[in-house]
């Protein structure tokens, strides 16, 4: 979580128009919300960063109670 609102203040942007993303919200693509995941995680094989990234996205867009980030495509925001 704090790896994508760091993201999203240094290289947020507003996506192109679409039906699905909430018109003025900054998004970051899902590459870059990985990236910046990368560089903050202190796990040292690749792999293991990779792993970790993959869990969080999944923990923080589930359909569950209080859905925090949603995904479309490339793109990532907070809802």
């Amino acid at each position: 979580m704090s790896a994508l609102k760091y993201a999203l203040e240094e290289v947020g942007a507003l996506p192109p128009a679409s039906n699905h993303i909430p018109a003025n919200t900054k998004c970051i693509t899902v590459q870059q919300w990985r990236e910046y995941s990368r560089m903050r995680s202190g796990a040292d094989k690749p792999d293991t960063k990779l792993k970790a990234f993959v869990r969080g996205c999944e923990y923080l867009s589930a359909d569950g109670n209080e859905k925090i980030v949603a995904i479309l495509g490339a793109y990532a925001w907070l809802v």
